[in-house]
């Protein structure tokens, strides 16, 4: 993601993100830049950048 929103969506399989600079936000809270986020099969969320945001996502499933 670079400077969008995703809408609430579920996932199919496991998705792995790591913050390259700015943060972003979802119903659990902020990962800010050199941290890691982690959205298991089955969950749904959705998710806002914030300041200037970019990330890099690897999905399964």
């Amino acid at each position: 993601m670079q400077g969008g929103s995703a809408r609430r969506h579920i996932h199919a399989g496991l998705e792995t993100i790591l913050v390259l600079s700015g943060s972003r936000s979802d119903e659990r809270g902020c990962c800010p830049a050199g941290r890691n986020a982690f959205n298991p099969e089955g969950s749904m969320h959705s998710v806002r950048p914030e300041r200037g945001c970019k990330n890099r996502n690897i999905l399964k499933g």
